[in-house]
């Protein structure tokens, strides 16, 4: 039985790049149970994206720890319900994504 507490992380824009790698490296730490993989949905491109990520992480990990959270960061109502669907708390979370097509400031 581990004695490691087991922790929970969401990072934004891990289906690529720093995200994905940052995605990566949580998963060789044992004490990470479950990683979200936040990523847009403006198009099906990027869902594709997501998915794919996902395996590939699963592949070079060993591990299946990780779910997709659909969610724009520039959209404050695509956070809330990306937020929404995660079942359980978040212990940390990796702003990667960056939400350069807000019209105006989150309220």
């Amino acid at each position: 039985m581990s004695t490691t507490p087991e922790k929970t992380v969401l990072i934004t824009g891990a289906n690529v790049g720093i995200g994905k790698d940052i995605a990566r490296q949580m998963a060789l730490r044992p004490e990470i149970a479950h990683v979200y993989l936040a990523c847009r949905n403006r198009e099906k491109g990027n869902r594709e994206k997501a998915r794919m990520a996902k395996t590939d992480l699963e592949a070079v990990s060993g591990r299946r720890i990780f779910d997709i959270v659909l969610m724009d960061v520039a959209d404050p109502a695509s956070v809330r319900a990306g937020l929404a669907g995660i079942d359980g708390s978040i212990d940390a979370a990796v702003m990667n994504a960056v939400g350069w097509a807000a019209r105006r400031p989150w309220p």
